[in-house]
């Protein structure tokens, strides 16, 4: 039997690139170390930003380092969390 991976609720996934900046999600919380979304049952299709929908894991474009469901993708690295100014794209 394979074991599914299992997510480590880094919220990475929940980041996105606009202008040439990485922006995370509205509906992304810190909890301690790590992170919950919101409207998690409901968020999938959810506008983000313009342009940009809450899609599953495996249709996000980019892989993050140390993920459990990196396939290959190109890497996106998250420099200091939800909503830090010192991310850039």
């Amino acid at each position: 039997m394979v074991e599914e991976p299992v997510c480590k609720r880094c919220g990475n996934c929940c980041h996105y690139v606009k202008d040439g900046r990485v922006k995370s999600c509205s509906q992304l919380v810190k909890i301690g170390k790590k992170t919950a979304c919101r409207i998690y049952r409901n968020r999938l299709g959810y506008k983000v930003d313009e342009g940009v929908h809450c899609a599953n894991r495996k249709d996000v474009p980019f892989d993050f380092p140390g993920c459990p469901y990196n396939t290959g993708k190109p890497m996106m690295e998250v420099k200091n969390g939800i909503d830090s100014p010192g991310n850039s794209g």
